[in-house]
């Protein structure tokens, strides 16, 4: 018997392999994707960028992506404001009936016109 003690070759990690729940899995499966939903910080703008890019989504009448000065507890951006341009004020402008203060925001980007083929 003191023989095979000194020949065993442990599994070590594997033999827990079998103890993960299906719980486990799920939790590390929404902790995935999750993190796959990172936004990276986009390069601020000035006010004037902005209205640059404002100025062409109303003459084109275009979408906008705009992404917003939050972030949430870890220091993450949220996903970007899209929609079309509606309308403006002293204190802020008008995004699909959304208003968004200027203070709030970071990054604005013109989105490419939809096809009529992929609508």
């Amino acid at each position: 018997m003191s023989n095979f003690f000194e020949h065993y070759q442990d599994r070590k990690m594997l033999k827990w392999q079998g103890f993960y729940l299906s719980e486990h899995t799920a939790l590390n499966t929404k902790i995935k994707e999750h993190q796959a939903q990172i936004f990276p910080q986009k390069p601020e703008m000035s006010l004037t960028e902005m209205n640059e890019v404002f100025e062409k989504a109303l003459q084109k009448s275009l979408a906008v992506a705009i992404q917003t000065q939050t972030v949430n507890q870890e220091g993450q951006h949220s996903k970007d404001l899209t929609g079309k341009l509606t309308g403006y004020s002293s204190e802020g402008i008008y995004l699909s009936e959304q208003f968004v203060p200027y203070e709030l925001l970071r990054h604005v980007e013109l989105l490419p016109a939809a096809k009529w083929s992929q609508v």
